[in-house]
């Protein structure tokens, strides 16, 4: 039940007095949250259930949300005579309201219900740089970015052991600028209406991937409206709105990226015997009607493209350099709702992959003579479907399975030689060119049950077959979740996640031709959650990954980036048999008041590879990782957050020269490396923040501005270091210096709807 008393107070508004209560019992609900749209004002109830606030005259809309209760959005016309309201909150199922995933976390939601979720204006307030996505998912618990890129990893695995999906469908390499270690994600924030993140343990209906999840959900269009934005990164448009009479809706979202004309005002394409060009763009679009109460039709894309055009004509080396990159996707879904209890989603889907890189140069990268010419392409088709039958309030099952028909070819011709051998015979002029053709094949079973009035069960499973990698894997899934206090949660989770190879995965550059067996994953995962009070919320998070099945990858084991890695003489094949990682995440969320919010987090996390029998750090460095986060909402126009990031430095090694004596008594001096990833650059500490000023009027109209500010204290930090070597009498020498951190990054944007 929720009461609302509102009279007049002199001298302000309307002062608004309620309490928050269980339908049933009569038990006040501490834990809900009510916000007054289109105000955007946010109020908490006290540990009574009791709340106050106050507004002008006016019509308005109470939106009420409390974890395991079924939220309610109320019209309310509140002048001196409104009378006292009663709105009941009724309990849901414990089978549809509890979470059996540990490490889930929400974030777009429109309406948290919980202090672990995040809403869409939350998100719009917090820094990142280039206003990208991804900058804010590195920002959760278990993530780890590389320095200023946007793609990040999770707890120790690799950079591409994360499933990323889009409406239900996969996207396949959703970044901009791969030449520099993808600085930027392909996906516009403003398009994504809900955003779940998932760090391990996660069911069956998600896999392909091993470490971790990102299922975005476009935003439904409610009416219509179009935004414009420009920032020092990138200029965005969106338009939305629906159709024949709210039946149908329709987004369309496009940005430019413009590093390019960046460079041109800061002066750095100036230079006559050097330029850079940089364009990128992305695009995501969606239409979708209502065929009946029973069925929605719909049809989405989602398109990326980069481009680097580098040119350098000194005297003493010349070079260019030209690289492209394009995705492009197209699905088609019908979602069905055949009873009220019976659900499914079936896609058809598909989308084709370009990558091409030419280069040549004299003088570059310690050659006197080098070229690469590559030329990869895959396309793909495939179908997709997804059933979920809740037959009672204490069972659910889903099932489902997904086809997919691929191929890929392979073209790569290079040559590199050198007067400086260091690291043994690094002449090359490898030609690969191949067609790969094959089917894959996923399906999956699960099914969720309430054992009494605390315990929530899901067992699962989940079989995947991929025929050019000649290997198929059997995946069992189990997550159980205990409710030993309303305000106290224990999880479970153990299973197995396995890794595919995309068809167009193979590093030919570094001379792989055959596709890898699939690596799989075991996790075990333990958490606890406590709600402290109504403004406090701790989760402490255990884990343990026993990784299976790997293969020798290539790494460049000093530089942090290279644009066309096959050149380095320190790229080596690193023989992986198998690895692990384990860890513990402590994360305190707080909201101290209506105004002001935060969290701190806290991660210990350890990964290593086994290598010819050896345990090796993998290179992103730890153990103690910490993040924390700082949120004041001044009013409605202001909002001020602050963000804090300590991370370890990145693993590296020593690079050194041994003196060898020769049979007649002669001394030289070659190049060493020491023991791979034994050393570690310093941990460093950053500092972030965004200020936002709206003008948005009532209707949600209007425009706004933000200041946004990586690096505040400009600390440069080495990532990597990168060398010169070069013959001397008796041997070699070296010119070493390193790879640092972008200094203080500010960022000044607007967003106009209209």
């Amino acid at each position: 039940m929720f009461g609302l008393l509102c009279f007049f107070v002199l001298g302000g508004g309307l002062r608004c007095d309620g309490v928050v209560v269980d339908r049933e019992s009569g038990s006040p609900i501490r834990d809900a949250n009510l916000e007054v749209k289109p105000l955007g004002l946010k109020v908490l109830v006290n540990a009574a259930g009791s709340f106050q606030f106050e507004v002008p005259a006016g019509s308005y809309v109470l939106s009420v949300r409390a974890p395991g209760y079924a939220g309610k959005d109320i019209a309310l016309s509140i002048s001196a005579e409104t009378p006292k309201q009663t709105i009941q909150l009724e309990r849901q199922s414990l089978i549809e309201t509890m979470t059996v995933m540990p490490s889930t976390y929400s974030l777009m939601e429109q309406d948290p219900a919980s202090q672990t979720a995040l809403s869409k204006k939350q998100i719009a307030q917090m820094p990142k740089f280039g206003d990208d996505i991804y900058r804010l998912v590195a920002q959760m618990p278990g993530t780890n970015a590389k320095g200023f890129l946007a793609q990040f990893t999770i707890r120790g695995g690799l950079e591409n052991e994360t499933l990323v999906l889009l409406d239900g469908l996969e996207i396949q390499e959703p970044f901009h600028l791969k030449d520099f270690g993808s600085v930027f994600s392909a996906i516009d924030s403003e398009a994504v209406g809900r955003l779940d993140l998932l760090t391990g343990g996660f069911t069956a209906q998600y896999g392909g991937k091993m470490s971790g999840v990102l299922d975005f959900q476009s935003a439904v269009p409610t009416e219509k409206r179009t935004s414009v934005g420009l920032s020092f990164s990138n200029a965005h448009f969106l338009t939305e709105g629906s159709f024949a009479g709210g039946l149908g809706q329709y987004l369309v979202s496009l940005r430019r990226g413009y590093l390019d004309i960046l460079l041109d005002l800061a002066g750095a394409n100036t230079e006559e015997d050097e330029k850079m060009e940089i364009p990128y763009y992305d695009s995501f679009g969606k239409v979708q009607y209502s065929l009946s109460e029973r069925h929605t039709w719909g049809i989405n894309y989602w398109l990326s493209d980069d481009e680097l055009n580098f040119v350098d004509r000194g005297d003493d080396e010349a070079g260019e350099i030209g690289t492209s990159y394009g995705s492009r996707t197209l699905w088609t879904y019908l979602k069905s709702f055949w009873t009220p209890n019976l659900y499914s989603r079936t896609l058809l889907f598909a989308n084709e992959y370009e990558r091409n890189r030419i280069a040549q140069g004299q003088n570059w990268f310690n050659a006197t003579n080098s070229s690469v010419d590559e030329d990869i392409s895959s396309q793909e088709w495939g179908f997709k479907q997804d059933w979920e039958w809740k037959p009672n309030d204490f069972q659910q099952y889903r099932w489902g399975f997904l086809f997919r028909d691929q191929d890929a070819d392979y073209y790569y011709k290079s040559h590199y030689e050198t007067d400086v051998p260091i690291f043994g015979d690094w002449t090359r002029d490898p030609v690969f060119n191949f067609t790969r053709k094959g089917e894959s094949y996923q399906a999956y079973l699960s099914a969720r049950f309430q054992l009494g009035n605390r315990w929530v069960a899901e067992l699962g499973a989940r079989y995947e077959s991929v025929d050019f990698q000649d290997d198929a894997l059997l995946s069992p899934r189990f997550n159980l979740a205990f409710q030993v206090r309303p305000e106290t949660t224990l999880r479970l989770a153990l299973g197995r996640f396995a890794q595919r190879q995309e068809i167009f995965g193979l590093q030919v550059a570094d001379g792989i031709t055959e596709y890898d067996p699939i690596a799989y994953a075991d996790h075990y995962l333990l958490a606890f959650e406590q709600t402290l009070s109504h403004r406090f919320n701790l989760k402490v998070e255990a884990y343990y990954k026993d990784i299976q099945n790997l293969s020798t990858r290539y790494e460049t084991v000093f530089a942090f980036l290279d644009p066309f890695p096959e050149w380095r003489d320190d790229r080596f094949p690193l023989a992986v048999t198998q690895a692990e990682a384990y860890g513990l995440d402590v994360v305190m969320q707080a909201q101290f008041s209506p105004k002001l919010s935060g969290y701190l987090n806290y991660s210990y996390a350890v990964a290593e590879d086994e290598i010819d029998g050896v345990a090796t750090p993998r290179r992103f460095g730890g153990p103690h990782f910490a993040k924390a986060s700082l949120n004041w909402e001044k009013s409605n126009k202001w909002n001020l957050h602050l963000n804090w990031t300590y991370t370890p430095g990145r693993r590296t090694q020593d690079l050194f020269f041994e003196q060898v004596q020769g049979e007649d008594g002669s001394v030289t001096y070659l190049p060493q490396i020491g023991p791979l990833y034994k050393k570690a650059y310093p941990a460093y500490h950053a500092l972030n923040f965004r200020l936002t000023r709206n003008f948005i009027k009532p209707n949600q109209r209007g425009m706004s501005f933000f200041l946004d500010v990586t690096n505040v204290y400009g600390r440069e930090v080495p990532l990597g270091f990168d060398y010169e070597i070069y013959p001397v009498e008796g041997g070699y020498a070296v010119d070493r210096y390193t790879d640092d951190s972008l200094p203080i990054l500010p960022s000044l944007g607007f967003s106009y709807v209209f």
